[in-house]
């Protein structure tokens, strides 16, 4: 959530102090009654504009006031308050960056360039401004910029796993895997819950080294962190389902349904933290429809949330046909193998099935 960052940026000092005769400042917060307001946004967004009409030149209330904003989804007057703030004092660094990270996340990214490069000509020592360059050079494809950037960010904050993360998955872009794999360690070594590093070795391992046990730890890891984390359940989920599938083929039926309703329980976890996360309901779907006759209507339901995610699932279509033609619904069924078909041509099996069942609907 966002209103971490404000109860995290409430207690910061700014880094640039301005020379005498310049507009009054401090830290917003100093001038609260913290005593007497609820930590919620919009208790501090009363008690910024209230100081804010007894002392209309102190740059730094915009400033506080204007992540409130951000807080409240008003990114419209967030913008606004930091124009103010800079107007009272332009040479303020951490300023330029928050007036930066506004024009990001209003998807301005010429303006946003230009406000972190302002902040780092200013001096800035605040990390996140050169990390934030890091990540538009990233997006540019500029990976030298960007790793000369995310090395400046790291250098400044020693303590912060996402520097080094940033690092590993600009190497991993570069296919350089290990190297990748070295620096997603060092980001856990400077926090050891930290979840997208735990994530990305996961990945790494199950499918650039194709070492399942190594990945299945990480992802183990994770879960012992966070039991309800849906991208650690959605893994959780896939192994139980490639073990059902294993043990179906040995026809050890109550492994097998054991396993199936493992996989069931972690992606329904996975579906209550996310819930457009079509593949989830795709797989969610499919394991109701491999495991219990008496519970295709719940796999049809789910095939049918997963298209309206993402209605070009050409699996889904294909599953909703098989389950329709079993039902006797064969109008139905061609409809969802043809759009199966159209989605992707190159699948045989989906050929295959309009073929056929071409010849039995006239």
């Amino acid at each position: 959530m966002k209103y971490g960052l404000l109860l995290l940026s409430l207690g910061l000092c700014l880094a640039c102090q301005p020379p005498n005769g310049s507009p009054t400042s401090g830290s917003g917060q100093d001038k609260l009654p913290s005593d007497s307001i609820a930590d919620t946004p919009e208790t501090y967004l009363q008690a910024y504009s209230l100081q804010i009409e007894r002392n209309p030149r102190d740059y730094s209330l915009y400033e506080e006031r204007a992540k409130v904003y951000y807080e409240l989804d008003s990114l419209d007057q967030a913008i606004r308050d930091i124009e103010q703030a800079l107007s009272l004092y332009r040479n303020g660094p951490e300023l330029h960056y928050w007036r930066g990270f506004y024009a990001w996340a209003a998807k301005d990214s010429v303006r946003a360039q230009e406000e972190m490069q302002t902040a780092a000509g200013l001096g800035s020592q605040n990390p996140e401004v050169f990390y934030m360059l890091g990540q538009m050079a990233f997006f540019r494809g500029d990976y030298a910029e960007a790793e000369a950037k995310y090395q400046e960010a790291a250098k400044l904050g020693p303590e912060d796993p996402q520097y080094p993360f940033a690092l590993g998955y600009l190497e991993e872009s570069r296919r350089r895997h290990s190297r990748a794999a070295t620096l997603y360690l060092q980001a856990l070594d400077r926090d050891s819950t930290f979840a997208k590093a735990l994530l990305q070795l996961h990945d790494l391992y199950l499918y650039q080294y194709e070492n399942e046990t190594e990945a299945m730890a990480y992802n183990q890891r994770l879960l012992n962190i966070n039991p309800l984390h849906p991208l650690g359940n959605y893994n959780q989920g896939n192994y139980a389902l490639r073990r059902a599938l294993a043990i179906l083929n040995q026809a050890e039926m109550p492994a097998f349904q054991e396993a199936v309703n493992e996989a069931v329980t972690h992606f329904s976890l996975t579906l209550n933290r996310d819930t457009a996360f079509a593949q989830a309901y795709y797989n969610r779907g499919y394991c109701y429809w491999l495991g219990d006759e008496a519970r295709v209507n719940e796999a049809i339901e789910d095939f049918r949330a997963c298209l309206r995610l993402q209605p070009d699932h050409a699996p889904a279509h294909f599953m909703l046909g098989s389950i329709y033609e079993k039902n006797g619904d064969l109008r139905t069924a061609l409809d969802h193998y043809r759009e199966a078909a159209r989605l992707q041509p190159q699948s045989q099996d989906f050929q295959a099935a309009v073929t056929e069942l071409s010849q039995k609907v006239r």
